[in-house]
């Protein structure tokens, strides 16, 4: 998975999988926490597993009380988060 942080917007691209997620994209995920966020943007995720429900609730522990929105948002997370009763992420 690859990540980009511009203009307060985190945009995810590639797969949010077991096997596309390595533990240098969670350190890069974490560096990237650290700035504002005001928007994920899950326009280029191409596949997506419980890891990117994962990677979303990391999201929300890692920026705390700071408001911010989910954007563009695959229907395969959104069954994901549905399942998960998650809805509230997105």
């Amino acid at each position: 998975m690859q990540l980009t942080h511009q203009d307060d917007v985190l945009l995810l691209k590639g797969d949010a999988t077991v096997a596309g997620m390595t533990r240098e994209d969670y350190r890069r995920l974490e560096q990237a926490c650290r700035q504002p966020i005001q928007a994920v943007d899950l326009s280029g995720i191409e596949k997506a597993d419980s890891t990117c429900v994962a990677v979303l609730v990391a999201i929300k522990r890692q920026v705390g009380n700071q408001t911010w929105q989910l954007r563009s948002v695959p229907a395969a997370v959104t069954a994901l988060l549905q399942l998960y009763e998650l809805e509230w992420l997105a």
